[in-house]
């Protein structure tokens, strides 16, 4: 399915929908500012542990102030139905739509949460899980935005008429289809929510997606943006009477159109083939451009003897023989104490126990562990005396040595 992900922080969130008193308006310079990070969490009323994945988007955003923007996306299939007794249904065909947009291989579960639309290394979807998002957020609010994004919003109370322009000035030249997104959220919405199994009539939800003033999928900037230019968009609308116009904000990004990351960038390379774009999540791809068919067929060939262990060491080398491809392998050749887990989620419990068993310490980079299996990895470790970091680890230095870059 199609995804989208940021270019870089042009995002902007304004919360001016108090009152209709005329008030100056202050144009701010186009200049590019901080970036702000936009979180997306696919959330629902009968999701147990998606207060459990609030909790933890709230301390972000104590903690990075207006530099975290969060919409929550009522759509996890399963549990975003309201219960009879609830007040508000907060579904909507444009969060669905932005949902299944976002989808890589289909519904990653709740709570899950995409950061700046990014695909982070290890991960096969751009939904990720709560523990983590404190990782991929800080590493995002450290990247220079390449855009400036400037809402300047008109609201009459009387009226509950909204008119919006959003302005984008590039810092540098952008081309490929870049949209803009312009979405309304609503803050602390009492009503009815599922906590650790039990109901919570009042509880407060945050940032809930209300609507979406561009197309779901964003808008096409079909314009040049080019450094020092500016495009401009401007959107209208009605907001209805059981909004909270003190507790609504617009939320406006840019991000980029198109496949998975990878196929992406083969896709502008010119190398996106039938067979890679229909790779599954296991699937190794393998792509040569040669100036000719023989030196095209060479490459294939070194490249399936290398996947397939049979590669012979360079030339002048002591030794030529098969690269190991076992845990047990590598411990014949390496006087290794930590093993390195980084394959599907539904392989990698099964390579991670192997580890353990042989004495190793476990970096599991690799997530989609299901938690019984995590559980039986854990406790082998434990009566082994090794220690087990993951599933989903992100990275780490041991001794100086990073790990997961």
């Amino acid at each position: 399915m199609k995804f989208k992900y940021l270019i870089t922080a042009p995002c902007l969130l304004v919360t001016l929908f108090s009152s209709c008193e005329e008030k100056p308006i202050i144009i701010p310079p186009l200049e590019v500012g901080e970036r702000k990070v936009v979180v997306e969490e696919l959330t629902g009323i009968r999701c147990t542990n998606c207060p459990d994945g609030a909790a933890v988007l709230q301390t972000l955003s104590e903690n990075l102030g207006d530099n975290l923007i969060i919409v929550a996306l009522h759509a996890a299939a399963g549990y975003d139905e309201p219960y009879p007794e609830s007040r508000y249904d907060f579904r909507t065909p444009d969060s669905r739509a932005v949902a299944d947009y976002l989808y890589i291989t289909g519904d990653p579960g709740a709570p899950a949460a995409s950061i700046d639309r990014i695909k982070f290394n290890g991960e096969e979807e751009l939904f990720t899980y709560r523990l983590s998002w404190p990782g991929y957020v800080n590493s995002r609010v450290a990247v220079k935005p390449e855009i400036g994004l400037f809402v300047l919003p008109e609201y009459d109370d009387a009226t509950r008429q909204l008119n919006l322009k959003v302005n984008i000035a590039p810092d540098e030249d952008l081309s490929g289809d870049i949209r803009l997104s312009v979405y309304i959220t609503e803050d602390s919405i009492a009503d009815l929510q599922l906590k650790n199994g039990v109901k919570i009539v009042d509880y407060m939800h945050r940032h809930v997606f209300r609507d979406a003033l561009s197309d779901a999928t964003g808008d096409p900037i079909i314009e040049p943006l080019t450094k020092g230019g500016l495009v401009s968009r401007s959107f209208s609308t009605t907001l209805p009477t059981n909004w909270k116009s003190k507790h609504c904000a617009i939320v406006a990004f840019l991000h980029r159109n198109g496949d998975a990351a990878n196929k992406e960038i083969l896709q502008e390379a010119g190398l996106l083939s039938s067979e890679v774009a229909n790779a599954a999540p296991a699937d190794v791809m393998v792509v040569v451009q040669a100036t000719s068919d023989k030196a095209c067929e060479a490459a294939i060939e070194a490249a399936k003897s290398q996947l397939a262990g049979t590669a012979k060491a360079a030339s002048g080398s002591l030794e030529e023989e098969m690269a190991p491809r076992t845990v047990a392998m590598g411990l014949q050749k390496l006087a290794a104490n930590i093993a390195q887990i980084s394959v599907p989620g539904s392989y990698a419990a099964a390579e991670a126990l192997k580890a353990v068993k042989q004495g190793l310490n476990v970096f599991m980079f690799s997530d989609n562990v299901p938690l019984a299996q995590e559980v039986v990895i854990k406790t082998e470790a434990k009566k082994r005396g090794v220690l087990v970091m993951g599933p989903d680890c992100g990275t780490a230095i041991i001794s100086g040595v990073p790990l997961g870059f």
